[in-house]
């Protein structure tokens, strides 16, 4: 079989290995023919020993795909061979709160293998069926980026209609988020560095409002925007850079989704906004497979395709995450297994 494998010691040591086929099944496990895995910003830590440290042996990486089902065990009844499905990234969390322990099985990284492979298993309590209108490439970006988007704006932002929903750039869980904020009947806004990616973006999500990160004052445009309340729910994506913005931008009530590390981890930020606007901070660390259950479902009753902005053959693996190193991406980068 062949796969995918990193030490954690940085992306040259990412290369392209051959293994012994997954085939022992146990009674509820799942064998999956990977079509299409997906790569998130925490696949450049696990890469680079930031995520986990270095491995021994070396790991797959990688926690989004899609796939079809080759075989089953013998208590599976949900799922069928030729099914299209994905995979939630901590498969022991089934529902309910976040245990300690779930976090140790999150799927590429911490040691444990992903799903950068041509086959891969998983138990099937962990899968869920991919709608027949995504694509295996779009099917392959839910597990991390889309069921993270949704746990700050729906399982935790509890978003009703007429809520103003702000994000910020341009990466997988801002385009999510704005798409389900969207299809659920909130106003959006995001802000970007780039006016291009910018004017890409709104007509993907048809955003209400578009504004420049780079404005100083864009936590003041924001609340010009919503009429002065701001924003009901933030969606965190890029932190200590624009944690403090947010908190700024917020509405009195506001939820605060915290997701991005990539502008920093220490901020500084205004206690007594804090407190005077009675906001609620919440650290988002994806969510259960039962919520990724209710995001499929909701994206396929409202029909919300996943963006997909560039597809690298199986070969070309580590110039996809070199791609994403580059951070010049706009929506999801997929690697493209099989066809």
């Amino acid at each position: 079989m062949h796969c995918w494998t990193t030490d954690g010691r940085g992306l040259e040591s990412l290369v392209r290995a051959d293994r012994e086929p997954p085939r022992r099944l146990g009674d509820n496990d799942v064998l999956i023919e990977v079509k299409a895995t997906s790569l998130n910003y925490r696949d450049l830590l696990v890469a680079k020993g930031q995520y986990g440290g270095e491995y021994d042996p070396p790991i797959i990486p990688l926690s989004d795909m899609c796939g079809v089902v080759s075989s089953v065990g013998p208590e599976v009844n949900d799922i069928e061979v030729g099914d299209r499905v994905t995979n939630a990234p901590l498969p022991q969390w089934l529902e309910g709160p976040l245990n300690p322990q779930f976090i140790k099985g999150f799927v590429g990284g911490a040691g444990v293998d992903g799903v950068l492979a041509e086959e891969v298993i998983f138990p099937a309590d962990a899968l869920v069926t991919v709608p027949e209108f995504f694509s295996d490439a779009q099917g392959a970006t839910l597990s991390v980026a889309a069921l993270t988007a949704w746990a700050a704006v729906v399982t935790h932002g509890n978003v009703r209609p007429g809520d103003w929903v702000l994000t910020h750039g341009t990466g997988g869980v801002a385009v999510f988020a704005l798409q389900i904020a969207k299809a659920l009947g909130a106003k959006t806004i995001f802000t970007t560095g780039s006016t291009e990616k910018g004017e890409t973006i709104q007509s993907l999500t048809d955003a209400d409002v578009v504004l420049s990160y780079r404005d100083e004052d864009w936590p003041k445009q924001v609340r010009a925007a919503t009429g002065t309340s701001g924003a009901d729910i933030v969606v965190e994506t890029v932190g200590a850079a624009t944690l403090s913005g947010s908190i700024k931008a917020a509405a009195m009530g506001g939820r605060l989704g915290i997701i991005g590390t990539m502008g920093g981890l220490t901020a500084d930020v205004n206690m007594f906004d804090l407190i005077r606007k009675q906001l609620t901070l919440r650290g988002i660390y994806m969510e259960s497979v039962d919520e990724l259950r209710k995001l499929v479902a909701t994206m396929g009753h409202h029909q919300i395709k996943p963006h997909v902005g560039w597809v690298f053959p199986f070969e070309e693996a580590r110039s996809a995450y070199e791609f994403l190193a580059a951070k010049q991406h706009l929506g999801k980068i997929v690697i493209e297994v099989s066809s």
